[in-house]
């Protein structure tokens, strides 16, 4: 992963090398380099959430501690805290996601006019898979709602939202 990193910012610096001896911007990409440090925050915050959803999936979100977290994340408690306030905030950040995702399955069979059972069938299968990608994110949503009031004051009129469209 930091190999990636470093090799991204090489691209970019290359760039704006490039840029700063005059040469045509056409055959550079239009990205704005990442500086190195935001490339390891983005890399930290992914880490630090792939590490909570696998804890969560292991032993749920009520048992597994900040601490945790961090050391399955290969950092300190001190920098998960940089990133999020609290467990319930770490799965708030999962919201956009597991909603995104949720909304596409449900209006996949609407966009059949006249579905067959073949249609409801590939439906169902689509939505199986849909749960088995997010349902470990899912439960911790639905246990971190329960002891954290605010999180559910946020979460639950999204559900309300998805399941209006129904």
């Amino acid at each position: 992963a930091i190999r990636a990193v470093v090799d991204r910012l090489a691209v970019s610096d290359a760039r704006g090398v490039a840029v700063a001896q005059g040469k045509s911007k056409k055959n550079l990409h239009d990205e704005v380099p990442v500086s190195l440090r935001e490339e390891f925050k983005r890399l930290t915050r992914e880490r630090l959430i792939k590490a909570a959803t696998e804890l969560f999936e292991k032993q749920g979100f009520r048992i597994t501690t900040v601490q945790q977290i961090a050391m399955r994340a290969g950092t300190t408690h001190t920098t998960f805290y940089q990133h999020f306030h609290s467990k319930a905030d770490l799965v708030r950040s999962f919201r956009d996601e597991v909603n995104t995702e949720i909304r596409a399955t449900m209006n996949g069979l609407d966009k059949a006019e006249a579905p067959t059972w073949g249609d409801i069938r590939a439906w169902v299968d689509e939505y199986a898979q849909m749960w088995r990608r997010t349902h470990v994110r899912c439960e911790a949503f639905w246990d971190a709602m329960g002891v954290a009031p605010e999180l559910a004051a946020d979460i639950i009129p999204d559900g309300y939202q998805i399941t209006a469209t129904l």
